[in-house]
């Protein structure tokens, strides 16, 4: 089985790090880039991990809410 690697754009919350914070000055959301083998795409999310063994267990595994995808390149075959 040939597996993708896909570069995955999506939006994420952010935290300024600080304990109390004024009202206005919330942070934003912030852009976050994640390069990874591409395992299940649905209309709901995008699962990706960062290897795969012989046996097609995956470690590293990572869901991003389709929601919040921008964008998805995917890079290559392996």
């Amino acid at each position: 089985m040939k597996n993708k690697i896909a570069k995955i754009l999506w939006q994420d919350a952010s935290d300024d790090g600080k304990s109390w914070s004024k009202p206005g000055e919330f942070a934003g959301l912030v852009d976050i880039t994640t390069v990874g083998i591409l395992y299940e795409e649905t209309d709901d999310y995008v699962i990706i991990a960062h290897s795969v063994c012989s046996t097609g267990d995956l470690g590293g595994v990572f869901h991003i809410p389709k929601g919040t995808v921008k964008n998805i390149e995917y890079l290559c075959e392996v």
